[in-house]
């Protein structure tokens, strides 16, 4: 497979030097090779490969085989966003949230996060369930916090179902919001989520959760 991969690679193809970069990095079929993996991601980044640009932005991130760099993973990172790819968008989002690389920035920082979460991101669909609940950088907005909280839910995300098991549970007051509340508590416990075991258990005694939403 490196054979073909590489004599693909060498020819300009982007998917073949992003998947041999992949290659040299993870070991897969070739010793591990920091070098030439940063080398083939470059090589990819620079011809518009919107993963390779992802994952160059990361290792500027890290450090890995290059100098730490948040300015350049910053770089690298809007080049993967505007081109729709999600992950990058919701790495763009932390960035401008936490001043990564740039000025924080929360409106910037709800804009790439909606990018990722309207295609389907759900750690970007948690983050906005968690800004919309907290009033950070939109306005609070209950019915919007569950929705996008829902919306990772479905996609099997624990701290997601957690969070609406806390939601139902403090923030409304009805026989039908404790049973939701207890509901999507015990499918967070059933995905491992840790305080989500915990709280689980007081539910059918205390009627409704104690304590705060944090994780």
């Amino acid at each position: 497979m490196l054979p073909i991969q590489k004599a693909a690679a060498e020819l300009g193809l982007a998917s073949a030097q992003f998947h041999l970069a992949d290659m040299y990095r993870g070991g897969e079929g070739v010793a591990p090779d920091i070098e030439e993996a940063v080398k083939w991601t470059r090589i990819a980044a620079e011809g518009d490969d919107k993963r390779a640009q992802y994952n160059l932005s990361y290792l500027y991130l890290l450090g890995e085989g290059v100098p730490q760099d948040s300015t350049q993973a910053f770089i690298w990172a809007t080049l993967a966003a505007k081109q729709g790819f999600a992950p990058a968008q919701y790495n763009l989002g932390l960035m401008y949230d936490y001043g990564e690389g740039v000025a924080e920035d929360n409106a910037e920082a709800v804009k790439w996060y909606l990018f990722a979460a309207e295609q389907g991101d759900a750690k970007a669909q948690v983050v906005l369930g968690q800004m919309y609940y907290d009033a950070e950088g939109v306005p609070h907005n209950l019915d919007e916090s569950i929705r996008w909280y829902m919306s990772a839910a479905e996609q099997e995300d624990a701290d997601a179902m957690f969070q609406l098991g806390m939601i139902f549970g403090t923030d409304y007051d009805t026989s039908e919001s404790l049973q939701l509340a207890v509901f999507w508590m015990q499918c967070a416990a059933d995905n491992g989520h840790t305080r989500a075991k915990e709280l689980v258990k007081e539910f059918p005694t205390l009627g409704r959760p104690k304590g705060s939403k944090d994780t």
